[in-house]
């Protein structure tokens, strides 16, 4: 085996030097040839510049041989078709598959737009119509049809935020009336930004779909982003569980701790010695830069309220306690030029990750005139049981 792989190595290291009419054949498993064009195209489109664990073509080589003997091995055992074997072949079709999937264009695309989206804040307010981890097709139009009642009461000119109250699964609604305030780009997931992006000012979105279930949401306002800031903290806390006498003890201590720092004792020692925000105590109560969404809102707007660095607030007081901010520095939101490491890295994650996939085989689809005849599917159903399922992802990764 290592002698056979040693000899392909030599193979493909002399073959990418050779300058040819008509691709060689550069290995052979049991009667599949595979030709030097084939492997060269697979190797590239998995290890071009931008891959974080590229390989040599030599490293690549080995692991493509062994998964062709591998695939083999199984067939000959007639163990193609066990669940183990099939969940490892879609893996490997995935990874195959993932750089046929992205193009350089609709990256770009998700980029600018999304810088585009980073100049403004939105204001919105929402409500959410749970979906069961394993919903039907019952849950879903159950769902979408309580969402557009709900949405129908608001147009009829019932209260957000009493309806809101009422109607709403997300978790924090009795504390906030689903007013999530100001939020900006890849603060919310995308399909959530998207609508908050293209919703005009004043107006109810349509219902829509997320992992999460079905929303809709009103825009209240847009703004010219702020930018980012950071500051130092220093935090005291009320939770619900205390009594009367222990938030004033708390409120007496915040202010003793503002009338220290006005005298001229430092600020961040007072944070590492009373703050109650372990994460930043440690720190002198220095908080890394945030953007508009990403802080409760009386702390967000407090913290932007200041205006020169060092100048710090008086304590406020939110659900969570009582709170001093100072502030140590602002920045906008730069360049597009600047920001495009950070755009590059965020396009990539979760479901912006999935839509840009989307984005692009809609274009190929398109470019190529792609038409789906599902109803020719129908006297298959009809005449499948469950082991048609483990031929057929058999069958479609040989001739992939």
């Amino acid at each position: 085996m290592k002698q056979s792989i040693l000899l392909f190595v030599l193979i493909t290291g002399m073959a990418f030097g050779l300058i040819a009419q008509e691709s060689p054949v550069l290995l052979t498993v049991g009667d599949d040839p595979v030709t030097l064009d084939e492997f060269e195209r697979i190797y590239k489109k998995n290890n071009n510049e931008a891959s974080l664990n590229r390989q040599t073509p030599e490293e690549y080589l080995e692991l493509f041989i062994n998964f062709k003997l591998k695939v083999k091995e199984a067939e000959a055992l007639g163990m193609d078709t066990t669940t183990k074997f099939i969940n490892e072949l879609e893996g490997y079709r995935a990874q195959l598959a993932k750089p046929y999937l992205t193009d350089e264009k609709t990256k770009e695309e998700m980029m600018k737009e999304a810088y585009e989206r980073a100049k403004l804040d939105v204001r919105a307010s929402h409500i959410l119509i749970k979906l069961p981890a394993n919903h039907t097709p019952e849950d879903t139009i159950s769902a979408y049809e309580k969402i557009m009642e709900i949405r129908e009461r608001l147009l009829n000119g019932e209260d957000f935020e009493t309806v809101a109250r009422a109607t709403s699964d997300d978790a924090s609604v009795q504390r906030n009336g689903g007013v999530l305030g100001y939020f900006t780009v890849f603060s919310m997931i995308y399909p959530f930004e998207t609508m908050a992006y293209t919703t005009p000012v004043g107006e109810l979105s349509m219902p829509f779909q997320t992992n999460y279930g079905y929303h809709i949401l009103k825009v209240v306002d847009r703004r010219p982003a702020r930018g980012q800031i950071k500051v130092a903290h220093i935090f005291i806390r009320t939770p619900e569980t205390m009594n009367d006498e222990q938030k004033a003890q708390a409120y007496e201590k915040a202010q003793m701790l503002y009338d220290s720092i006005q005298m001229g004792v430092d600020f961040g020692q007072l944070a590492r010695t009373h703050s109650e925000d372990p994460g930043s105590a440690k720190n002198g109560g220095e908080i890394p830069f945030f953007g508009t969404g990403r802080m409760i809102p009386e702390f967000e707007n407090a913290a932007f309220a200041l205006e020169d660095t060092g100048q710090y607030t008086q304590p406020f007081k939110s659900f969570y306690g009582w709170h001093m901010v100072k502030l140590l520095a602002k920045k906008g939101i730069g360049s597009y030029k600047e920001m495009e490491p950070s755009l590059q890295e965020q396009i990539n994650r979760g479901a912006r990750g999935k839509h840009r996939t989307e984005r692009y085989l809609s274009k190929l689809k398109e470019e190529y005139g792609y038409e789906e005849h599902l109803e020719s599917l129908e006297p298959v159903y009809a005449a499948a049981d469950s082991s048609l399922l483990i031929a057929y992802r058999s069958l479609s990764f040989k001739s992939s």
